[in-house]
C-alpha cells in the first residue's frame, strides 16, 4: 500500500448514491446523500450533499463534471489526539488562511503548551525514578511548576522562565524520560516546539502557519468553518468530543453513502495506565462498532492511517508488539503498516463490503486538499456510474 493509493485508487473509493428521480422528459438529474469522516474516538464528519444537473442527452459526461453540487455541510465528531481539530485548521487554510487574529489567539497556546509539557516530563521523571543530569535542574522546574500554579502559562516567557525552559530540555535525564513519552500521556507536537525554544521565547517571534498547524486546542462547544472547492461549498462543524453529542448524532444520521474513518497509528506503542486501553486497540475497537453499525449499511468505508510520519519515527525504536503481541513481522516500516492495515480490515464482518485504506498526515496542507479534492471528484463519478454516463 503506497501512500494515497489503494486497491482501486482514491478516486474510486469515496463511493456515492443517487437517491432522488433521473427525468426522462426534461433530463434534470438531481442527487442527494451523506458524506462521514469517522476517527480515533469516533470523530465523524457528516457531509451532506446535494447535486443537480440539467442534460438532455447522456454523452456530456465530460461536461457535467464541472457541476458536481451546491453544497456540502458537515458535521465534525471526535475526541483529542485524533487529528480532526488539524483538518479544520487546514480547512481555514484551503478557504482564506489564517488571519491576524488567528496569529494573536495562538500566540498564547503555545506558551501554555510549552509550560504543560516540561511540567508532565518532570512529573514522569519523578514516577519513573529518573534523576536530572545536573540537580540544579531541580530549581528550574520549580520555576516552570510555580508558573502553571499560578495560572501563567499563557503569558510571555520572562527571561528567567526562558533560561530555565532551554536548561531542562537539554537537560540528559529530561531527555530519557521524553524517550519513554509512550508511558504517560503528553502530546505529540511538543517536540516541534521544545526544540525550537530560542524562536519560540523570542520577544519578536513571529508564528507561522505551521506552528499553529502544531497546536492543539480542545474542543468546546460547536466551531464552523467553510471554504469553497472549486465549484463545491464545505461547511464543515467540528463538536466536542461529549459521547451525548456523538449518541445523539448516530441517533439522527440515515442514508450515509461514505465513512472516512481516522486512525492514530502512531499510539501503537503507548503503555495504557490501569483505566484505559491502548489508543489503537481502542481505534480498532471504534472501527469495528461504526464499520458492522446498521446505520452505515450500505456505506463505503475509506480508512485513513494517520500520522504517518511519526509512526516512520517511532517504529525505528519501538516494537509494534507492545500493542499487538502476537505480530510476528519485522519492524520495517511497509511490514508494520500492512499488519494495521489488516488489523482494521478484519474487523469487517460484510464480505460485500469494501474497505479502502490510505496512510495519511493532517499537518499536510497538501494531503488535505488531496482528500477533499478527491471527494469532489467521486461524488461527480459515482453519479456519472449510476447513470450510465461514466
Amino acid at each position: 500500500m503506497a501512500n494515497g493509493s489503494s486497491k482501486n485508487g482514491l478516486l474510486e473509493t469515496l463511493s456515492y448514491r443517487q437517491v432522488a428521480e433521473k427525468d426522462p422528459e426534461g433530463g434534470h438529474h438531481r442527487w442527494e446523500g451523506d458524506i462521514v469522516l469517522a476517527s480515533l474516538n469516533l470523530n465523524i464528519i457528516n457531509v451532506h450533499v446535494h447535486l443537480t444537473h440539467f442534460s438532455n442527452s447522456s454523452n456530456d459526461a465530460l461536461s457535467i463534471l464541472p457541476l458536481l453540487c451546491h453544497d456540502v455541510t458537515s458535521e465534525n465528531y471526535g475526541a483529542r489526539g485524533s487529528g480532526k481539530s488539524t483538518i479544520m485548521k487546514q480547512v481555514k487554510i484551503i478557504a482564506e488562511g489564517f488571519q491576524e487574529s488567528d496569529y494573536r489567539y495562538y500566540k498564547p497556546v503555545i506558551n501554555s503548551t510549552i509550560i504543560k509539557a516540561i511540567v508532565a516530563i518532570v512529573q514522569a521523571m519523578t514516577e519513573m525514578d529518573i534523576p536530572f543530569d545536573n540537580p540544579q535542574r531541580n530549581r528550574d522546574a520549580n520555576i516552570v511548576i510555580d508558573i502553571l500554579k499560578s495560572h501563567m502559562d499563557e503569558e510571555e516567557f520572562s527571561d528567567d522562565v526562558e533560561e530555565a525552559i532551554q536548561r531542562l530540555w537539554k537537560d540528559s535525564g529530561v531527555q530519557k524520560c521524553f524517550q519513554r513519552s509512550n508511558e504517560y500521556h503528553i502530546s505529540d507536537n511538543i517536540r516541534y516546539f521544545l526544540d525550537d525554544i530560542d524562536r519560540f521565547a523570542a520577544k519578536d517571534f513571529v508564528l507561522t502557519e505551521n506552528d499553529i498547524l502544531h497546536t492543539r486546542i480542545k474542543t468546546i462547544g460547536i466551531v464552523e468553518e467553510n471554504f469553497n472547492l472549486k465549484d463545491l461549498h464545505f461547511q464543515i462543524f467540528d463538536v466536542c468530543d461529549k459521547k451525548a453529542r456523538r449518541l445523539e448524532w448516530l441517533e439522527n444520521v440515515e442514508d450515509v453513502s461514505a465513512v472516512i474513518f481516522c486512525a492514530d497509528i502512531s499510539k501503537f506503542d503507548q503503555v495504557p495506565s490501569k483505566d484505559e486501553e491502548n489508543k489503537l486497540k481502542e481505534a480498532l475497537a471504534i472501527f469495528d462498532d461504526i464499520c458492522n453499525n446498521g446505520w452505515f449499511g450500505n456505506a463505503v468505508f475509506v480508512l485513513l492511517l494517520n500520522k504517518v510520519d511519526v509512526f516512520k519515527e517511532k517504529i525505528k525504536k519501538s516494537s509494534l508488539k507492545t500493542c499487538f503481541p502476537n505480530y510476528e513481522g519485522t519492524n520495517e516500516f511497509h511490514d508494520a503498516v500492512h499488519f494495521i492495515q489488516a488489523q482494521f480490515e478484519s474487523k469487517n464482518r460484510n464480505d460485500k463490503k469494501e474497505i479502502h485504506s490510505y496512510l495519511t498526515c493532517t499537518k499536510d496542507t497538501s494531503n488535505t486538499l488531496f482528500v477533499f479534492e478527491s471527494v469532489r471528484r467521486i461524488i461527480a463519478f459515482r453519479n456519472l456510474r449510476n447513470f450510465d454516463l461514466y
